[in-house]
């Protein structure tokens, strides 16, 4: 039996590289394929000057393409091993990366150069601080059972920074092609919702997400059992008449809440209001403060919605949900079953 490769931090991840490739990469970029919780299910090596050639890039990431689909991988993570100084930026995997973005999820590309790493574009010292940060090369830095310990495990201070540099690394990412990160955010919160409970670091890249009202918008839509047309032109704010029609069906209550999809939503919620900050604890809770209204709990509503507006006053979901629970305004679906 093959062992499970579970981790959730970059650094566990980079010290785990030279002990499942065997030796430690030079001028090379390894491309990680994960599932849905975070398990390693693929590893591929490729010179880093191969990558730099586009034609030699494309057929790279073909390549890989047909074993992330063979894996089932649902993201890679991508590592770029570089023996001679580079820029904070990198190119040697940026063509791989554009190759592949049509076909997975690119969840993180990482940097090793001189025993530290850091993100390509992140500008956030918490994150990433200047000269990046060390890899932990001790023999058996990630522990003798590959297997990680659980998640909730770890103090929850650790948990909260974990969560707040994986939300720097995405949002980082957000500059160099919004339709594509809103995607990638989409992508994220449909993983969710289908019952996988988020790492730190994926609460904070959710909580980053939920911090776009599209994005949020979309995350709704799509618990409400929305088709993907009206998913993704409310995500991409082209809102046509049947996305309007099905906002306005969701806003009024009138669609009734995907049940599994819908639990699974308010524990990635409960999960991300844990871990990130106020205004994307704000989003979260109001979000959380829906839902129950949407289930006829006016109470549980009334309470989320306050902590909602506690932790950012200016949210305009939570007063609006507020409001609506005060005067005793069902749900639609509800009013109709009487």
């Amino acid at each position: 039996m093959k062992p499970t490769i579970r981790v959730s931090e970059p650094a566990e991840l980079i010290a785990l590289v030279p002990r499942l490739l065997g030796f430690e990469p030079r001028d090379s970029i390894v491309v990680l394929g994960v599932d849905q919780a975070d398990r390693v299910t693929m590893m591929a090596r490729l010179d880093r000057e191969d990558c730099l050639l586009p034609d030699v890039a494309t057929a790279l990431a073909c390549a890989i393409a047909s074993e992330v689909d063979r894996t089932r991988s649902c993201a890679l993570v991508v590592l770029e091993y570089a023996e001679h100084p580079v820029p904070w930026g990198t190119e040697a995997s940026e063509g791989l990366c554009l190759a592949l973005r049509d076909s997975v999820v690119i969840r993180d590309t990482w940097v090793i150069h001189a025993g530290r790493y850091w993100a390509p574009g992140c500008d956030d010292p918490l994150c990433c601080p200047p000269g990046g940060r060390p890899v932990d090369v001790r023999e058996g830095a990630c522990g003798d059972e590959v297997a990680r310990e659980p998640e909730r495990d770890r103090p929850l201070s650790e948990r909260r920074r974990s969560a707040r540099r994986a939300r720097a690394r995405f949002l980082a990412r957000r500059a160099r092609d919004e339709g594509a990160w809103r995607d990638v955010a989409l992508d994220e919160w449909t993983r969710a919702m289908r019952g996988t409970r988020p790492s730190a670091s994926t609460a904070g890249r959710l909580g980053a997400a939920l911090g776009v009202p599209a994005v949020r918008d979309a995350v709704i839509v799509t618990a409400f059992g929305g088709s993907s047309e009206q998913v993704h032109a409310v995500l991409h704010e082209r809102i046509d008449s049947d996305a309007s029609r099905c906002l306005d069906e969701v806003m009024h209550g009138s669609r009734r809440p995907v049940g599994d999809v819908a639990r699974a939503l308010d524990d990635a919620l409960a999960d991300v209001q844990e871990l990130v900050r106020e205004h994307e604890r704000a989003a979260a809770l109001a979000v959380r403060a829906l839902l129950a209204w949407w289930q006829g709990d006016a109470e549980k509503c009334l309470v989320t919605a306050r902590f909602a507006l506690a932790a950012d006053p200016a949210s305009r979901l939570a007063a609006l949900v507020q409001e609506t629970a005060w005067r005793g305004i069902r749900p639609g679906w509800l009013r109709a079953t009487g």
